[in-house]
C-alpha cells in the first residue's frame, strides 16, 4: 500500500483543488480539499483549517466531480483474476496475450492467463444471473458459453486463440473453430496461484472495477498500474474513488446475504435493499453526513449475512435516508444472540455501532416497522458498514 498511497502524493501536489470524501477505519474523516499526502499523513483542508489524517487508517478516497463525461458503451466485458473489471471495444488473445482495445486510439496488452472471463453478450439482460452463476461453478476446464432464448449453456475444454471471426476451442483432441457471433462468453479455468493480489481499486464512473499495484496522478489524468502488468492512463474526471481498503477489511455491501426475506404490506415497486446507494438510487446521506459505501434495507426485511469467523468488528452508522420520514426498528444478532434493539426514527443523530464479531458465523439483520405500521419513507441506512479483520 506505500507505493500507492507515495504515488497518490503527485496527485495532491498538482491538483490542489481536487475535492475528495475521505473514509477512514474510525469513520467518515472530512470532505476537503486535498493539499498534502506521504507515508504516515494526508492533509484536506475543511472550513479553511487542516486536517491531519494517517494513512495507515485510510479506507477510501472519493472524488467529487460536477458532472459525469457521457459513458461509452462496451461491447466487451472482462474479468480479470485480480478482481478487475472493465469494458473494452474489442479483445484479441493470441501467443499467450491478450489485446484490449479500450478506445479505437487506445489498447493494452495483458497476460493471456490473467483473463478469467470474456462477455460478449449484451448486458444487462435476462441471463446476468446465470452468468454470475457459471463464474462460481467448479469447473476443471475452460467453459465456452452460448445463449439458447433466455438460457446460457456451455461446453468444456480448452479455449485457445480469440479474434473478431472466430474463438479457436479445443475438444476432444479436435480443434474446432467457433464463429465469434455465435458465443455468448467464455470462461477460463484458472490455477489459484496464477491470481495477482492488488494492493488497490481505481473505481471508474461507468462502473469499471481495476485492481492496481501503482498509481501516478499528473493533472487531469492518472496513469494505472494494473495488477495483470499493463498501464492505463485514465482521465480523473472518469475516477469516482480511490480504494484503499484492501487487506484491512470487507465492506458490507460488497458481500451477498445468504438470506433475503421481505413481506410485502402495501403495493410498492420499491426495492428490498441497495448496496452503496439508496433504494432509489440516490447517494446514501444521514442528516448532513454522506457516506460513500453502505446497505440501504426497507422495513419488515431480514437479512442473514456469512461471517465464518473471519472478522473482528462490526462498525457501521445507522439512520434514516435524509428526505424520508419513516422510522424502523433495528434488530442485530450473532449466531442468533441479539446484541442489538432500537428504534431508528427520521431526522435524529447518526447511530455507531461498533460490535464484537470475533469468531462470530451469521450476521442477521431484521428492520421492522417503528412506531408506525406502515412501510412508507422505512429507507434505514447502515453508512459506511464494513468488517474488520
Amino acid at each position: 500500500m506505500k507505493t500507492l498511497l507515495g504515488l497518490l502524493l503527485a496527485t495532491a501536489l498538482a491538483n490542489p483543488a481536487v475535492t475528495v470524501d475521505v473514509t477512514t477505519i474510525g469513520g467518515p474523516a472530512g470532505t476537503g480539499e486535498l493539499t498534502s499526502a506521504n507515508a504516515t499523513t494526508w492533509t484536506i483542508k475543511v472550513d479553511g483549517s487542516d486536517v491531519s489524517i494517517p494513512t495507515s487508517e485510510i479506507l477510501d478516497v472519493a472524488l467529487r466531480h460536477d458532472a459525469a463525461p457521457p459513458a461509452t458503451a462496451s461491447a466487451v466485458q472482462l474479468r480479470l483474476t485480480d478482481g478487475s473489471r472493465l469494458g473494452a471495444q474489442q479483445v484479441g488473445i493470441a501467443d499467450r496475450k491478450a489485446t484490449l482495445a479500450l478506445t479505437p486510439q487506445r489498447s493494452i496488452e495483458v497476460p493471456a492467463d490473467s483473463v478469467l472471463s470474456i462477455r460478449f453478450g449484451a448486458s444487462p439482460s435476462a441471463v446476468d444471473e446465470q452468468w454470475n452463476t457459471l463464474h462460481s461453478r467448479e469447473r476443471r476446464q475452460d467453459m465456452l458459453v452460448v445463449q439458447k432464448g433466455e438460457a446460457l449453456d456451455f461446453v468444456e475444454g480448452t479455449i485457445g486463440n480469440v479474434t473478431d471471426a472466430v474463438i479457436v476451442l479445443l475438444l476432444d483432441g479436435e480443434q474446432i473453430e467457433v464463429p465469434r457471433e455465435k458465443a455468448f462468453g467464455a470462461i477460463y479455468y484458472r490455477k489459484a496461484d496464477s491470481v495477482s493480489e492488488p494492493t488497490g481499486f481505481v473505481e471508474l464512473i461507468g462502473g469499471d472495477r481495476l485492481a492496481v499495484r501503482a498509481i501516478n496522478l499528473k493533472d487531469d489524468a492518472a496513469t494505472v498500474e494494473l495488477t495483470a502488468g499493463a498501464e492505463v492512463r485514465l482521465p480523473l474526471d472518469s475516477i469516482s474513488r480511490f480504494d484503499l481498503s484492501t487487506g484491512k477489511l470487507t465492506w458490507l455491501s460488497s458481500l451477498d446475504p445468504r438470506d433475503v426475506k421481505h413481506e410485502f404490506r402495501f403495493i410498492d415497486p420499491a426495492p428490498t435493499l441497495a448496496n452503496d446507494r439508496d433504494i432509489w438510487g440516490e447517494p446514501l446521506k444521514i442528516g448532513k453526513q454522506s457516506f460513500a459505501r453502505g446497505v440501504a434495507i426497507r422495513s419488515k426485511t431480514e437479512l442473514r449475512y456469512r461471517l465464518n469467523g473471519d472478522f473482528s468488528r462490526l462498525q457501521t452508522w445507522v439512520g434514516i435516508q435524509q428526505g424520508y420520514r419513516g422510522d424502523v426498528r433495528l434488530q442485530l444478532s450473532l449466531d442468533g444472540e441479539k446484541v442489538f434493539d432500537q428504534i431508528v426514527e427520521p431526522n435524529s443523530d447518526v447511530v455507531p455501532i461498533d460490535l464484537d464479531v470475533s469468531d462470530r458465523f451469521n450476521l442477521d439483520v431484521l428492520v421492522d416497522y417503528g412506531s408506525l405500521q406502515s412501510d412508507i419513507g422505512d429507507h434505514l441506512i447502515l453508512g459506511n458498514a464494513r468488517l474488520l479483520r
